[in-house]
């Protein structure tokens, strides 16, 4: 705005011009062209006309002028176009210079463009006021953004190295938790080795303990077998016979007991089959199969020692039956030979391999899953 002032204002060739809006009627003296524009500017001498229509040479002469809601008193009725030019495809600049202009409209004008030239140096002041306002607050823009930038700077540098601690520690870290995920991966396989052949142990032993059932099933066929032939003896192998029965039972319980506990341990071992989550549960799991193994093989001891028990008595009782039945030693006896009655004595032997007193029993548990 200061430069066109300036220029206004410096312009020898014009007269001074000053900015002003009006909508303006116009139509030519002698002719049928006529239309509506709006004024830009004007001065003591003329005005730009600002109109749709273009200006042609057909158009040559004075034009009439006046406003569309009156003249207001400054704008004369009668100039011509001294030049004309196109403001864009639709709008067309016209140069008017006013024609028969009376002394006081001349006045008037002087008057108005004086007027507009006042106005123009205030907004000049305030312009320049603003001017001066907008620089120091630019400046002072300038000075808090160099401020709060330095801050920023500080800031981030402070963060970058926060940043870089922060990544060399979690590097570290990650490199320990490899570290350690490594070891007990390692620890993981060897505990897994261990279970492996603690697992093979226990097939073992559920092998052997099953053999050990297979032979107690054939001692209690055998049994049987030798409680029937007891049975056919006389009354005075019946207390003997009871005893016997009485053994028998009581090898029974605690074979009861001895199938109870296996399968307490077969509960057991299904509850601990499965994958190892960790270190800790496996060597548990190991533990627990080796007092388990230990159990069972204490068991069989005993009902080794208790089936070795069983075939001695049962020795006995054939021995003591073959008496019974026999010659008791006696070849004569009140005078004459004692006969013995061959088939009875038969029928109180048992078979050899049955009744071997130094035959080894082995005894096999097996876990019935």
């Amino acid at each position: 705005m200061a430069n066109r002032v300036s220029t206004i204002l410096n312009e020898s060739r014009m007269d001074v011009r000053v900015k002003e809006k009006k909508d303006i009627l116009w139509s030519q003296e002698g002719g049928a062209a006529q239309g509506k524009g709006s004024m830009r500017n004007i001065s003591a001498s003329g005005m730009l006309l600002e109109t749709d229509a273009p200006h042609d040479s057909s158009m040559n002469g004075n034009f009439n002028f006046r406003a569309k809601e009156g003249d207001f008193g400054v704008v004369p009725s009668q100039g011509r176009v001294i030049w004309s030019k196109p403001k864009n495809d639709s709008k067309h600049y016209w140069g008017i210079k006013f024609e028969n202009v009376s002394e006081d409209l001349a006045n008037a004008l002087r008057r108005r463009v004086q007027d507009g030239i006042e106005k123009e140096k205030k907004m000049r002041g305030w312009l320049i006021v603003l001017n001066v306002a907008a620089s120091i607050f630019l400046a002072w823009i300038v000075v808090y953004s160099v401020w709060t930038s330095g801050s920023i700077y500080n800031s981030l540098n402070k963060t970058t190295q926060n940043l870089t601690v922060a990544i060399d520690g979690q590097t570290k870290l990650t490199q320990t938790y490899h570290q350690l995920y490594t070891e007990t991966k390692q620890q993981l396989e060897v505990v897994t080795k261990e279970l492996a052949t603690t697992k093979a142990a226990l097939a073992e032993t559920q092998t052997m303990l099953a053999q050990a059932q297979q032979q107690l099933a054939q001692e209690k066929t055998a049994n049987t077998q030798l409680q029937e032939q007891v049975r056919q003896m006389t009354e005075q192998n019946a207390k003997l016979t009871e005893e016997f029965n009485q053994n028998l039972a009581l090898l029974n319980e605690k074979n009861a007991k001895l199938t109870t506990e296996v399968e307490t341990l077969n509960g057991k071992v299904r509850y601990y089959e499965g994958e190892i989550n960790n270190i800790p549960e496996g060597k548990e799991l190991i533990r627990l199969y080796k007092d388990r193994m230990r159990l069972v093989k204490s068991k069989i001891h005993k009902f080794q020692q208790d089936a070795d028990e069983i075939q001695h008595k049962a020795l006995r009782e054939r021995d003591h039956a073959r008496t019974v039945l026999g010659n008791n030693g006696f070849l004569f006896k009140g005078g004459q030979a004692v006969k013995v009655d061959e088939g009875r004595y038969k029928s109180g032997d048992l078979n050899q391999s049955q009744t071997e007193s130094g035959k080894k029993v082995n005894i096999d548990v097996q876990v019935v899953k």
